[in-house]
């Protein structure tokens, strides 16, 4: 499923994807994340994310699902999700020279997840 998500975003973005590689890693995460929630497989998760990846996870999930995304309050829970992911991620060596955009584009992200 994640694959599958990263061959949207090349398709989206084309090559602009190599100035946003953790970005895309962390939202294709999310979007398997999502789906896993939707079909009602959540068993494993947290032991296959990690306990801290697993609760930025679902932070964002939450906000996204519930729609507070767009208030303050939901997009500042968003961005502490976002933000925990990308450290979690950091600490994994085959991600840590990954490139990483501030410019967190939400809108890319909500289309990507609109079905989940």
């Amino acid at each position: 499923m994640e694959e599958l998500l990263h061959a949207y975003q090349y398709q989206v973005m084309g090559r602009d994807i190599y100035a946003r590689q953790m970005n895309c890693e962390i939202e294709a995460k999310l979007g398997w994340y999502m789906y896993r929630l939707r079909i009602g497989q959540t068993d494993k998760l947290s032991r296959q994310l990690g306990y801290n990846m697993d609760n930025s996870f679902y932070i964002m999930a939450t906000a996204v699902r519930s729609g507070i995304i767009d208030s303050e309050i939901g997009s500042e829970l968003f961005m502490s999700g976002y933000i925990t992911a990308y450290s979690d991620l950091n600490y994994i060596k085959s991600y840590r020279g990954n490139t990483f955009s501030d410019d967190i584009n939400i809108e890319y992200l909500l289309h990507l997840m609109r079905d989940c």
